[in-house]
């Protein structure tokens, strides 16, 4: 998507009556051409959107006291008003004619009835911190000037929410492409077999090994004073669904400044979706240490050297209103260079198993892959592909985990999301028959972040 997109994205849910006031105040540039620069004064900004939106709805509010306020000193002070401008100004027409219709089409049957009416309606204008400035009842008395401020603020408004919600889109869930390429995540377990080492400080660190195509994964666990061991099982569906909820919700300029993404428990746990119930944040809190105390090495079996390291939070800090992530290099520079795959929000809430939480990604992946080169969305997975890219108990013969496979494949079945259909066609070969991307999946699943798009 380009910039021009954004534009006309942004135009389209312009309301009709700004849209008017724009064009009448004749300012000798295009609605098009306006919300171009507001967008350049974003990407140029030292604010971050979230500071830029409250400052806006700061102006506006005291903009509109102000008018508010001129407002009832006509009408509560009229003999030190030369010449009225607002509300008192429809009353001398009234006196010079009653059946003068008032602004915003309302008769009045009395002066009195015309200051209750309007002043209310005026009241309602300034207390409704959502109205745009360009509602004021009494609009076209305004200057040139005034016109402009008032339509520039509501653009503004306009443009920096479309944004926010862009940055913080919370029907899309993010997911780091490498996560699918090697066997990181896996069903939940209970009590699994740990090893224990010491680091270069002499500090304890338990770890678990998986093979994969001449590869080890060994994910580690770095373990503090007094931690509670049973709290590092290996990295699980929730954990991977977790690491994506809070990349979803990163701000992008606090992202790319400062490599910190700063998320609320309540937004994690919605996008998780599940309910704040006093287990649940605990729940999240111990997922949360386990993925800040976690990294995982990627050996190479023939040399036996660490080619690379997956590391997620180099530092975690809860405050009070929300929690801030240090996010790791790797995981920054993955986000950054947009190598990550997206899938709907509704989608994995469908699911129970934490299998098909992970499959999910790599099914979205491998799709999109189909979409991209225009490829059959038809495709033949060996029981060893799924060996590569998730993380099977080592107890489980390979019967049990092809029976896994299976029921994941069936919940998506079932579920209506990403699998049209499936079949054997032998004992260790699944054909699976993707549903091909809609125009819609298209454009949201597929589309680049536009604060980057913003910089170019």
């Amino acid at each position: 998507m380009n910039n021009f997109q954004l534009v006309e994205d942004i135009y389209k849910i312009i309301p009709e009556t700004i849209i008017h006031n724009f064009d009448l105040i004749k300012l000798g540039y295009t609605l098009d051409r306006c919300i171009s620069c507001v967008l350049q004064d974003i990407a140029d900004s030292n604010e971050f959107i979230k500071d830029l939106i409250i400052n806006n709805n700061k102006r506006k509010q005291q903009t509109k006291k102000r008018y508010y306020n001129y407002v009832m000193n006509e009408i509560d002070y009229p003999e030190k008003h030369k010449k009225f401008k607002y509300i008192m100004s429809e009353v001398e027409l009234f006196n010079e004619n009653s059946m003068y219709v008032a602004t915003g089409l309302i008769v009045a049957e009395s002066p009195e009835q015309l200051i209750e009416t309007h002043s209310e309606i005026v009241r309602t204008w300034y207390e409704d911190k959502n109205s745009f400035l360009s509602n004021f009842l009494f609009y076209t008395s305004l200057t040139k000037k005034q016109k402009t401020n008032f339509i520039m603020y509501d653009i503004k408004s306009i443009v920096y929410q479309f944004i926010y919600e862009q940055q913080t889109n919370i029907d899309v869930i993010d997911h780091i492409s490498a996560f699918s390429q090697n066997p990181i995540y896996g069903v939940a377990q209970r009590n699994p077999d740990l090893n224990m080492r010491k680091d270069i400080h002499g500090r304890s660190e338990y770890y678990l090994d998986v093979d994969s195509n001449e590869t080890l994964v060994r994910t580690v666990f770095a373990a503090d004073p007094g931690d509670n061991i049973k709290l590092f099982c290996p990295l699980d569906g929730y954990d991977l669904s977790l690491v994506n909820c809070i990349i979803s919700l990163r701000d992008i300029k606090l992202f790319n400044t400062s490599k910190k993404i700063r998320a609320k428990q309540p937004e994690l746990l919605n996008l998780l979706g599940l309910t704040d119930g006093s287990r649940n944040y605990k729940i999240l809190q111990e997922h949360i240490k386990k993925l800040s105390h976690s990294y995982i090495e990627i050996i190479d079996t023939l040399d036996n050297k660490v080619k690379h390291i997956i590391n997620f939070f180099q530092g975690v800090h809860f405050y009070e209103n929300y929690v801030e992530f240090d996010v790791s290099d790797w995981l920054y520079d993955h986000i950054f260079n947009m190598q990550i795959t997206k899938i709907y929000k509704k989608q994995l809430h469908m699911f129970r198993y934490d299998l098909s939480k992970i499959l999910i990604y790599r099914f979205q992946a491998d799709r999109m892959h189909c979409h991209k080169h225009n490829l059959s969305y038809t495709i033949n997975y060996n029981y060893r592909d799924f060996t590569y890219f998730i993380r099977f108990n080592k107890k489980d013969p390979k019967n049990k985990r092809m029976k896994k496979i299976l029921r994941s494949l069936d919940e998506f079945i079932n579920n209506q999301v990403i699998i049209e259909s499936y079949k054997k066609l032998s004992e260790n070969v699944i054909e699976i028959n993707f549903y091909p991307l809609t125009s819609k999946e298209i454009y949201d699943l597929t589309k680049t972040n536009k604060m980057t798009l913003l910089k170019e």
